[in-house]
């Protein structure tokens, strides 16, 4: 009954594949403008302003067999639409490289419409999950899984309508950090610390391109052990928006109230969780905030912006950290805490009119502090250079209610010099527990709180993994094709990648064998002379070209072609040159025989002669008649 089917109404998969594949060739080019993927899988978790894991395919989340992209280990996506309302995804295999169409059809696939969809929502493509689900995940059905992997309705969908975007070009976006007591790292890496009481700007992006602010929060923590002040400050809240965006604030709960949540989330001034899996991710005007998957306190939480732009919070045992993400685009556009982002350590710390501050002495805690960190304060006014305050005040609460001008904190970093000698601590302690990280040894000597200390070690520790590891540049040799019906020994792409290719049963392979991969971001170029190929075809070199899976029987036909050519080139110069020869002989013979030899033309003329003058000359010597 089937094959009769088949026979009368043709295979309907693919009549729904070519129906799809004919309406989206009618559609515009989304593709222009959607993020590069990161490269490795540690490169995109590290990313925060841009990627976020696809709950589809999430490691650490509710699924994890990733039934639409079998082998991924993870998969994120964009975290924000495009203009038109496209995005962008990646996915990742159990060794942490990106998964392509090129190479199979379970690679991340970018969308015309992004999964959140875009306001306003009822134009179309912009749907959320619902324009999605038409344009991106139903058609992989019909086109790919009801269909071999290699079949032309598969191919055009994999290579033409949805192809996977290689790792080329991709840019790890800078990150800055504050932790501890507190001690911050600037986007170029300066390490310095500053002890503030109140609202203060960490970034602050206010030019043509970007309007970005960043704030933060610091406190003075309760008394030590022994009931005196401590001479420092903490982070207890984090403030931001961008451009047009909602205002998010990410806020410390008190110690008491921190038995079922551990931070506090306003956005626009109102209160959100994130208890059940579909609230994990939530989108607002220009910013979508969202706790990973495994987090059930709410004591990790990432905010993201249009711009590219990320803010992520952290809470362990009542100590915070936040870090920001900045792509490449808001190089030499910051100010604030964080410093200017320019690859120069000299010009970190410019104070808000633009004029600089300490470059020199950096160590030197009081001049940091009354030379840059105090100047860039905030408060409800507005301030051209500053900003104002985006914090949410509660209970008829202002800035005024934070600050301090007047504290003065702990000027020291010496164990030795800041322990008094009535305390039970010793100095020696503090520096067996922190080894070399002078910000442990701080916030342990001037807490006397252990726990102080080891936390500012860990988040030490943490942010130097993301900025020296996670986000390091990554050479890249992009996609190398899979020959149809055939298969590579790895989907690598990294320096020092060796490449073989192999063909399925029936089927012999063409071409070069191995592909390596340089350090100059390039695949080998096959050396001229192979596959008796010109020096212009190497030139114009193509994988899919010099490398391909053909059938034994049309080997057989080629090879077979291949031999008679030879042949051909061969015998036909051969005989071309024989003709020639026999040609030559055969025309002077003939001459020869046209011009005869004096005795031949003697017996000749004799012939002509009456018979009576033969008979004299024949009878006449030759002396003789030489003679007369």
């Amino acid at each position: 009954m089937w094959p009769q089917w088949e026979t009368r109404r043709g295979r309907w998969e693919e009549r729904l594949c070519e129906e799809w594949i004919v309406q989206d060739r009618l559609l515009k080019n989304y593709a222009a403008d959607i993020p590069i993927c990161p490269c490795m899988l540690e490169q995109a978790i590290a990313d925060r302003g841009r990627f976020l894991p696809d709950q589809n395919c999430d490691k650490d989340g509710k699924v994890v067999n990733c039934y639409l992209h079998e082998g991924a280990k993870h998969c994120v996506r964009s975290s924000m639409p495009t203009q038109s309302g496209a995005g962008q995804q990646c996915c990742y295999d159990v060794h942490g490289y990106l998964m392509m169409t090129a190479d199979q059809k379970w690679g991340g696939r970018p969308s015309r419409a992004h999964d959140f969809g875009q306001l306003p929502w009822n134009e179309a493509n912009k749907v959320p999950s619902l324009s999605h689900y038409l344009h991106d995940v139903a058609p992989f059905f019909p086109c790919c899984t009801w269909q071999h992997e290699q079949s032309w309705w598969c191919m055009t969908y994999r290579f033409e309508r949805r192809p996977s975007q290689n790792c080329v070009g991709y840019q790890p976006p800078g990150v800055a950090g504050v932790f501890g007591d507190p001690h911050f790292y600037t986007f170029d890496g300066v390490q310095y610390t500053f002890n503030g009481k109140g609202e203060y700007v960490l970034v602050r992006a206010n030019t043509d391109r970007h309007k970005l602010d960043v704030q933060g929060r610091f406190e003075q923590p309760s008394n030590n052990v022994y009931g005196d002040a401590i001479r420092a400050t903490i982070l207890t809240a984090v403030a931001a928006k961008d451009n047009q965006s909602s205002t998010v604030e990410i806020r410390l709960r008190p110690r008491d109230a921190q038995w079922r949540y551990k931070l506090d989330v306003f956005v626009d001034q109102h209160r959100i969780f994130f208890d059940r899996f579909p609230q994990k991710v939530q989108t607002f005007p220009g910013l979508t905030v969202y706790t990973p998957t495994d987090i059930q306190n709410q004591s990790h939480v990432i905010a993201m912006f249009e711009s590219g732009a990320g803010v992520e919070v952290i809470e362990n045992a009542g100590h915070l950290t936040a870090r920001v993400y900045l792509p490449m685009t808001f190089l030499n556009q910051t100010r604030g805490l964080f410093g200017n982002w320019s690859g120069l350590v000299d010009d970190d710390f410019a104070l808000p009119d633009g004029s600089m501050g300490p470059q020199s002495n950096i160590n030197n805690f009081d001049a940091m502090h009354r030379q840059f960190g105090i100047h860039w304060a905030v408060d409800n006014t507005e301030n051209d250079n500053r900003g104002v305050s985006l914090f949410y005040q509660e209970s008829g609460k202002t800035s005024s209610n934070y600050a301090d001008k007047n504290f003065y904190p702990e000027m020291s970093s010496d164990p030795y010099t800041i322990i008094a000698n009535n305390v039970s601590l010793k100095a020696e302690s503090v520096e067996s527990f922190c080894g070399d990280s002078y910000q442990c040894k701080y916030d342990y000597s001037v807490t006397l709180n252990r726990e102080f200390g080891g936390w500012a070690k860990y988040y030490q520790g943490q942010f130097l993994t993301i900025k020296e590891n996670h986000l390091k540049s990554i050479i890249s040799c992009g996609a190398l094709m899979t020959p149809i019906h055939g298969r590579k020994s790895n989907f690598r792409y990294t320096p020092g990648t060796e490449v073989q290719f192999d063909c399925d049963p029936e089927f012999i392979l063409v071409g070069d064998r191995k592909r390596v991969c340089k350090a100059n971001g390039e695949w080998n170029t096959p050396t001229a002379g192979d596959d008796r190929r010109t020096e212009t075809e190497w030139y114009n070199w193509n994988p899919s070209k010099t490398t391909r899976c053909i059938e034994e029987g049309e080997h057989e036909s080629v090879s077979s072609a291949i031999t008679a050519g030879i042949i051909l080139a061969i015998l036909v110069p051969i005989i071309i040159i024989g003709l020639c020869i026999f040609r030559y002989y055969s025309t002077r013979n003939q001459e020869q025989d046209v011009t005869p030899s004096p005795t031949k033309k003697k017996e000749v003329e004799m012939k002509m002669l009456p018979p009576k003058t033969k008979e004299v000359r024949s009878s006449v010597s030759p002396g003789r008649e030489t003679s007369a």
